[in-house]
């Protein structure tokens, strides 16, 4: 069977437990130098599925769908923070599509693909921002500029 794209109902439900295995206090399968709280362990569940997980219950929260309990100001219980959002975008970006996977994939066909010149892959990763609002300067933003410049390029 080909594989399923994690985030897009490809995670098998049965893949999850192996965190609640990892979790538990009846055996330590864990390095005991590896200090991860139930926070972290929720973070990491969340960064699987590219959804909120509610704390306490575990289940599976839907973006859009509203909460018994009011989670944090990211949606997100793992890193609640706003200023940590940035962290779900680069793991699993739903915006754009374009996440560490997909850096990956660049980085590694690459070589076979523009040779050794290397300048696809060093552009993408300098120029690589986290854009929270419209740029007010489109036009003098040297940011905005090489996008359009690398658009003509792909395209």
């Amino acid at each position: 069977a080909p594989l399923r794209s994690i985030g897009e109902g490809g995670v098998d439900p049965l893949s999850m437990r192996v965190f609640e295995y990892g979790n538990t206090d009846q055996e330590q399968i864990w390095d005991e130098r590896v200090v991860l709280t139930s926070r972290d362990w929720v973070f990491i569940k969340e960064l699987i599925v590219h959804t909120p997980i509610e704390e306490g219950t575990g289940r599976l929260i839907p973006l859009g769908e509203p909460r018994t309990i009011r989670l944090h100001e990211s949606g997100y219980t793992g890193r609640p923070q706003r200023t940590k959002e940035f962290l779900y975008m680069i793991v699993a970006n739903l915006f754009s599509g374009l996440d560490v996977d997909k850096l990956d994939y660049i980085a590694r066909d690459q070589r076979p693909t523009f040779r050794s010149s290397g300048e696809i892959e060093h552009r993408i990763l300098h120029e690589a921002v986290v854009a929270w609002a419209d740029c007010p300067n489109k036009k003098a933003c040297p940011r905005c500029r090489s996008t359009d410049q690398y658009k003509k390029l792909v395209v």
